[in-house]
């Protein structure tokens, strides 16, 4: 029985990701290390990312007629993800609202986030 190479599935999701997609610019707000003073430090990072429309189902599966906006996230910029970051694209800039990590077999393959409407 052959495993499967997750490692190489990453490196394919990567290279795809950097053909179909786009940079974004992503914006991460870390408190200062001071604990008395706890500045906010804003980090920007480029990441490459894949911009979807997906439609939005309920419960039982049927279509609500709405749509989410979803991205589709490189690991290749060496950064994380998280709720509250923001995303700008485009010049527009957007709240993360969700992070989901594909990883099977231990592998981050790529993170798929929501937007905030």
């Amino acid at each position: 029985m052959t495993c499967f190479n997750y490692v190489r599935a990453a490196q394919t999701a990567q290279r795809l990701i950097a053909k179909f997609g786009q940079d974004a610019t992503l914006k991460q707000i870390s408190a200062g290390a001071d604990p008395w003073a706890p500045a906010p430090t804003e980090t920007t990072t480029t990441i490459t990312v894949v911009d979807l429309d997906r439609e939005v189902r309920d419960a039982s599966g049927t279509l609500t007629g709405q749509s989410k906006r979803t991205l589709y996230v490189s690991t290749s910029a060496g950064v994380t993800p998280t709720k509250g970051d923001k995303v700008v694209i485009g010049g527009v800039e957007h709240e993360i609202d969700a992070v989901r990590t594909l990883a099977p077999g231990g592998t981050t393959v790529l993170w798929e986030t929501d937007l905030a409407d």
